[in-house]
């Protein structure tokens, strides 16, 4: 399958990029721009009729019309996150146990080198007073080197000051407020986890966004969110790349010549390695209905009259995962991203998740492979060692 990607580096640069070519489309005087022009009227259409087929289209809670679904910038349905993040726990759990069988996850050691965090528990196992030497005499404490032993008249060993010769009596120490001080014979009184070190220690998810007409859109942005979390707390730097793609079967420009089937992607980071959740603005990009079917279906007419690809009023087709991960080839990576050193990269979604039972199954596969890919690597450089 020939394919074209184009790379974006933001949201900004994406909306900008568009936002100019579907104005150029629309006063173009071409069958692109006249189907720009009554998309509209199209949306608000199905919008007024409402029912499951408006619910499917544009999403829930359904879009006042089409100018609300353009205004729209964040997830309207975080309850459905919830609700399906509360589902998948369960499955995580599950995950979590497959995954230690096959690479530990970091253990908290006890050190007495002051690493790490104190733990009174172990500090605890070794409790005991922390005594000093106290001078009736001088009315003060002192530490034991200033002290010295001598034999009493009754004939037993004491301890004096050797400066003056005076008795000394050993007590527990206080502090300032007269709060008794205590001691620890237990050294290894610190935590400090032991990372097991992970030769991929970073995750890029693409996330192929939307489904054919009459399916859900929202599955393979929930699972990448999720996954992207649930590796998080494993240890693993997360960059999540949203990729919009359309199969176009009237005819592709291509190397400048027409070819009747191929595929257009591009493609923006939601999430960088270093970046924060900010989970309603990345589901509204990966999730939403409305987004998809108002706001990418404009661009893919835009991209397409860009483009000069033979025109389609039913747009095309939506891509398999699998033909995007072929046309993300290493060629292709290079060609486009910056070289990414221990970056595992997975693919995700398209009309291949629009259920929550295929999305329980690419989480479980994405989670568990990084896990496999990292424990392979470690054996092997054990086994060169």
């Amino acid at each position: 399958m020939r394919a074209t990607i184009k790379p974006f580096r933001s949201i900004t640069e994406m909306n900008k990029y568009f936002d100019r070519i579907i104005n150029e489309a629309k006063s173009s005087g071409t069958n692109y721009g006249q189907w720009l022009t009554n998309h509209p009227q199209e949306v608000n259409s199905i919008i007024r009729v409402g029912g499951n087929t408006a619910i499917k289209a544009y999403g829930s809670p359904l879009p006042l019309s089409y100018d609300d679904a353009k205004a729209r910038c964040t997830f309207q349905n975080m309850p459905l996150y919830t609700r399906a993040y509360d589902e998948f726990l369960p499955l995580l759990e599950a995950i979590a146990q497959k995954s230690e069988a096959i690479l530990p996850t970091p253990v908290m050691m006890p050190n007495e080198r002051m690493l790490g965090s104190f733990s009174m528990d172990r500090a605890g196992m070794g409790l005991m007073p922390r005594i000093t030497l106290y001078s009736k005499k001088h009315k003060q404490n002192y530490t034991f080197d200033k002290a010295e032993k001598f034999v009493t008249k009754e004939g037993k060993t004491a301890l004096r000051l050797k400066t003056d010769k005076s008795p000394l009596e050993i007590v527990q120490d206080t502090n300032e407020n007269g709060r008794n001080k205590w001691t620890t014979n237990n050294k290894k009184s610190f935590m400090y986890k032991e990372n097991v070190e992970k030769p991929n220690a970073a995750v890029r998810l693409f996330c192929l966004i939307g489904a054919n007409w009459g399916s859900d859109t929202y599955w393979a942005g929930l699972a990448s969110v999720i996954i992207g979390l649930y590796l998080e707390s494993k240890g693993y730097k997360v960059n999540i790349t949203m990729a919009v793609g359309i199969r176009l079967t009237n005819g592709m420009m291509y190397e400048g010549k027409m070819i009747n089937d191929g595929c257009r992607f591009y493609t923006v980071p939601l999430k960088d390695y270093a970046d924060t959740y900010d989970s309603p603005t990345i589901l509204y990009y990966m999730a939403d209905s409305s987004y998809f079917r108002v706001k990418v279906f404009e661009q893919y007419m835009a991209y397409a009259h860009k483009k000069k690809d033979g025109y389609n009023e039913n747009l095309g087709h939506m891509p398999s995962i699998q033909e995007f991960e072929e046309s993300m080839g290493d060629a292709m990576r290079k060609k486009y991203w910056e070289k990414e050193e221990n970056v595992l990269y997975y693919y995700i979604g398209g009309s291949e998740v629009t259920s929550l039972q295929k999305c329980v199954g690419e989480i479980e596969r994405i989670a568990l492979d990084v896990q496999r890919k990292n424990a392979e690597i470690i054996e092997r450089i054990k086994n060169n060692m």
